[in-house]
């Protein structure tokens, strides 16, 4: 209403303005007392190029107040629609290695790091919480059922294997740990995701998988031919992920130089609501703010190059002056 008020207002400015320009149109424009026939729009132009710019800045003034606002919360998604994806993460020294990533100079973990950043851009569902298992000799949750990808991101640089006490890895252990976080978890709303190199010391004993089971993934980091340490040979134990997957009826995916295709992810990755809509309203205020202001800028600069024939008026002027000089 506002936008439209200002709009009114200066196209009753650029009326009055149009009365008043008639009585001196003759020194304006020349003989013909007359500018082209295009000009009569600016008036309504000028007056649209007002709305846009007001309106615009008046939606982003209030995104601005909703964004610095102090008690705005964090909309609760509803339980029956709320989708888990819960990262498995092996954070034994052998991800300390340096074979991954196209060129083979990357650790295994920040390889590890690339590839969940990957996925968690690739996926679209709006009601995706994430959890974070960090598994070596033992397992620990380390973040339960948050929906902000910055703090997953963080959480993956930290030196998480400090926490364990040294020791060969069991990669059984988290996916124990992982099931029993997700127990409780609605049937079917679960996407687990074990990330490794497979470097590990039993497959035996694996526990039994929760009624949230939706889909088990397994992603292997690690070059084929590996690196010497702690006494052996570490490099991704491919048959060792396999059979993982394999038992908990998922699937296995090498990602030490691609990513997670977003076959495997799923409707997780899939077109929802939000991916699919257009321009937000923040988007399309910031376009009527810059072709609002455009507009308003490049009009005067138009109006003289483009409002009258010059050439044209010189030659009726030069006639004029003629006709009156030979009488």
């Amino acid at each position: 209403m506002i936008a439209i008020l200002v709009g009114l207002i200066c196209f009753t400015a650029e009326w009055i303005h149009t009365k008043r320009i008639k009585r001196l149109a003759s020194l304006s424009f020349g003989p013909e007392a007359k500018a082209r026939k295009w000009t009569a729009f600016v008036p309504l132009v000028r007056s649209l190029a007002f709305v846009s710019l007001t309106w615009g800045l008046l939606v982003l003034m209030d995104y601005q107040q909703v964004a610095l606002g102090d008690e705005i919360l964090e909309e609760e998604i509803p339980a029956e629609k709320v989708e888990h994806v819960l990262i498995i993460l092996d954070v034994s020294p052998s991800m300390y290695l340096k074979d991954a990533g196209v060129a083979g100079d990357l650790q295994r973990k920040v390889r590890a790091r690339e590839v969940l950043e990957s996925m968690m851009e690739r996926i679209k569902d709006p009601h995706v919480k994430y959890s974070v298992v960090a598994t070596f000799t033992d397992a620990l949750p380390v973040l339960i059922d948050s929906s902000d990808e910055a703090v997953i991101a963080n959480i993956l640089d930290l030196p998480m294997d400090q926490a364990f006490t040294p020791g060969k890895t069991d990669l059984l252990k988290g996916v124990e740990k992982a099931f029993e976080v997700a127990k409780p978890w609605r049937p079917n709303s679960c996407t687990f995701l074990l990330i490794s190199d497979g470097d590990s010391t039993s497959e035996i004993g694996m526990p039994e998988a929760p009624n949230s089971l939706k889909e088990f993934l397994v992603a292997g980091v690690g070059s084929s031919q590996g690196l010497f340490i702690d006494g052996h040979q570490s490099r991704q134990d491919t048959l060792s992920l396999k059979r993982i997957a394999k038992r908990l009826r998922g699937q296995y995916q090498d990602v030490n130089q691609k990513h997670l295709s977003t076959q495997v992810l799923g409707d997780l990755a899939g077109e929802h609501e939000d991916g699919t809509k257009g321009f937000t309203l923040r988007e399309w205020a910031l376009l009527a703010c810059f072709l609002g202001s455009l507009i308003l800028a490049l009009l005067p600069y138009i109006l003289i190059k483009f409002a009258l024939d010059h050439k044209e008026k010189t030659n009726k002027l030069r006639d004029l002056y003629a006709s009156r000089s030979t009488t």
